[in-house]
């Protein structure tokens, strides 16, 4: 159950993160189309800035489609979302066991077809790159620690 909720809780925080990587790129480059027509005054005074911003703005554009933030978000939020519902039923499980209301064949059929629907949430698409996200780890072992703590 620790390792499913902190799984659940760093897929959630992933999630976030390429959210907001996402809306920045985005953000960027709608400030940067914006200014390159609007502040034409102070282009023409500062030439190297408009370099900076509109060469940046066009790099971004182009590698844009290979960052595949959208791909990430919708990745980590179904993997968060699928180890919600297994937590809920580790944790009814949990209580069935606790409270005698289901016998051992029982829990331990149960157990290991959450065993296996926790290994198919496990895969990555193959366009997917998986990186360690050390902080958002932490932060979910600490998180998912809190809640069994609550229990």
């Amino acid at each position: 159950m620790v390792e499913t909720k902190t799984n659940e809780y760093y897929a959630i925080s992933v999630t976030k993160f390429y959210q907001v990587c996402e809306w920045l790129t985005n953000t960027f480059l709608v400030v940067a189309t914006s200014a390159g027509v609007a502040a034409w005054v102070t282009w023409q005074k500062h030439p190297f800035l408009w370099i900076v911003v509109i060469g940046g703005s066009q790099f971004i554009t182009l590698i844009k489609p290979f960052l595949g933030f959208p791909k990430y978000v919708k990745t980590y939020n179904e993997k968060s979302v699928a180890l919600q519902n297994i937590a809920c039923d580790l944790e009814n499980l949990w209580y069935q066991i606790e409270r005698n209301k289901i016998t051992e064949e029982e829990a331990e059929r149960d157990y290991n077809s959450l065993k296996k629907r926790i290994v198919e949430t496990d895969r990555f698409p193959d366009e997917v790159i998986v990186f360690q996200h050390t902080k958002a780890l932490i932060k979910a072992e600490n998180r998912a620690e809190s809640f069994l703590s609550r229990l």
